[in-house]
């Protein structure tokens, strides 16, 4: 079910794009293909929307953006570039020929990234500095090259994001059927979702703590080794952490958990909840309603 609600999420979004539910006519693209280079200087700000591909080069030796887009198109963009910022936006509904292109080569990572509508990032290269991602309408995100101190990011939509690397300290927000996955090691997380978006935390040798909030439909995936928890769930909302040395978690509604905790597991239980613990913590146990704490077999 959730399959087809995303694609009926994605034909709905691409079908608003391309045919104009403005009620705008929609300008299509007359096959011709141009180029379209300049430098954008160092921009400390970069602002995306509608249908692009997009590459983005943070070590790059120069300063430079590349359009490629139909002839007749670009000219309904409208590219602001000056004082630390980067906006490419389309002024009506355009329909390419075939997808567009946004090639960025820059010397030094953005701090602030906002990308809308239909888009697919690929970001090579090492990002070493805070950054503040936000994503909305339908975004693949492909950011595998993390070495920073803190990253803040907050998604929306349909996005599918997939990072990896090493992060000191991340602030995430998710909501809509957005997938979130980071590959590698994620010192502090906070995390909030909601909807039926998920996260998926992988391979993550050095986490610290982390503080997980979960409603709706949401789902939570941590593998690797965590050092101190704060779960709370609500709605239908599912977990599975493995695994921790000690375990805050607060569970409501029809939600449900996995846990594997080694040293302390405090549980506060209610509705229809259920948890499933592995190990063999130091446990402090409330539960009202019908919900269930179970060990589970080893």
């Amino acid at each position: 079910m959730k399959k087809q609600l995303f694609a009926l999420a994605l034909v709905t979004a691409a079908g608003c794009f391309l045919a104009g539910c403005s009620g705008i006519a929609v300008i299509t693209g007359n096959g011709i293909i141009t180029e379209k280079t300049f430098d954008p200087g160092d921009i400390s700000r970069l602002t995306t929307a509608g249908y692009w591909k997009i590459t983005l080069d943070p070590n790059a030796d120069r300063n430079q953006c590349t359009i490629v887009i139909d002839e007749n198109l670009l000219e309904e963009l409208a590219i602001k570039s000056g004082s630390g910022r980067l906006q490419v936006t389309p002024l009506h509904n355009l329909q390419p020929s075939r997808e567009p292109q946004l090639r960025l080569q820059l010397k030094q990572m953005p701090e602030k990234l906002n990308f809308s509508g239909i888009s697919d990032l690929e970001v090579t290269g090492k990002i070493t500095r805070e950054t503040e991602w936000s994503f909305s309408g339908s975004t693949t995100a492909s950011i595998p090259g993390f070495a920073a101190p803190e990253i803040q990011l907050q998604a929306s939509g349909i996005s599918r994001l997939t990072l990896g690397g090493n992060v000191e300290k991340a602030t995430v927000r998710t909501s809509g059927s957005t997938e979130f996955t980071f590959n590698g090691n994620i010192g502090e997380l906070h995390l909030e979702q909601s909807g039926c978006s998920s996260a998926t935390i992988r391979d993550c040798e050095t986490a610290r703590k982390m503080t997980v909030h979960s409603s709706g439909s949401s789902n939570f995936t941590f593998s690797g080794n965590l050092q101190e928890l704060f779960m709370e769930q609500s709605g239908c909302s599912n977990a599975a952490v493995r695994s921790c040395e000690s375990a805050e978690i607060q569970l409501s509604g029809s939600c449900t958990a996995k846990l594997d905790a080694a040293r302390q597991l405090t549980v506060r239980a209610g509705g229809a909840s259920q948890l499933l613990y592995s190990g063999s913590p130091e446990l402090q146990v409330h539960t009202s309603g019908s919900a269930k704490i179970k060990k589970q077999k080893q």
